[in-house]
């Protein structure tokens, strides 16, 4: 059961007439057959019956620069039974390498579109619908050239009461916060490869109740189920990374 760039094409981003949603100036455009690939996803093994690195469910994807790696994927829901049955139409996929044995991959396909992330294959490459609720057109784009191009920063750790925090953690630029008080930005240094913590080889498995405000729910469609999926995508990222 294999599927090669059969899904995807490759299309020009001036053609489709808008930015991408995502604040991203240097990535690809792809066509996706949506109706393919969600009949191609319905055959594929679940999780619980196999793990990706023997699945027999073999995934193309598209990287940057003309880049394809494939991907053995399982079905790998992350939602609640009760919860993944009210919303059937939001699926979840993980898969391990091919060509990378070594890379992963987290997909899912929403009412929202289709969203992935890859790791493993030398930077971190991100697949996302090119406007909210496209589901036939993508951009494909990576970690590094989103941070290079947005206006959306991640300066650090921001703390209001600084005489609680470690001596050891160093104030490093002071700032306005929205609450009009004076806040101090953290700058920690990343941590080095051999510093790193391993998560072990046991997976552990959380119940995880997730609420959002107002404008959150406005920003995803201000329903339930683009709410919900819009929850999904980030929390399959976030599994993405802990199970790596």
């Amino acid at each position: 059961m294999s599927a090669q760039l059969s899904f995807w094409s490759l299309a020009s981003a001036e053609d489709r007439g808008v930015a991408p949603a995502v604040e991203v100036s240097t990535f690809d455009a792809y066509d996706l057959d949506l109706a393919r690939l969600e009949a191609w996803l319905a055959e594929v093994p679940h999780a619980a019956a196999f793990e990706a690195r023997t699945s027999e469910a073999v995934l193309a994807l598209p990287l940057p620069n003309g880049r394809v790696e494939r991907f053995r994927v399982v079905n790998s829901p992350i939602m609640a039974p009760e919860l993944a049955a009210r919303f059937p139409d939001i699926q979840v996929f993980a898969g391990q390498g091919v060509d990378t044995p070594e890379a992963t991959v987290r997909f899912d396909l929403t009412p929202q579109g289709f969203h992935a992330m890859v790791m493993g294959v030398g930077e971190t490459v991100f697949i996302d619908p090119h406007t909210p609720g496209d589901r036939e057109h993508v951009i494909v784009y990576t970690r590094a050239k989103f941070y290079a191009s947005t206006s959306k920063r991640a300066e650090g750790c921001m703390a209001l009461e600084l005489p609680q925090l470690s001596k050891k953690v160093k104030p490093t630029v002071s700032q306005a916060h929205p609450a009009g008080k004076e806040v101090q930005t953290m700058g920690l240094k990343p941590i080095s490869a051999a510093n790193r913590v391993d998560n072990g080889a046991q997976l552990r498995t959380y119940r995880l109740a997730l609420a959002c405000t107002g404008e959150y729910a406005s920003f995803h469609g201000g329903n339930v189920g683009s709410v919900l999926a819009a929850m999904n995508t980030s929390m399959v990222r976030v599994n993405g990374i802990f199970e790596r």
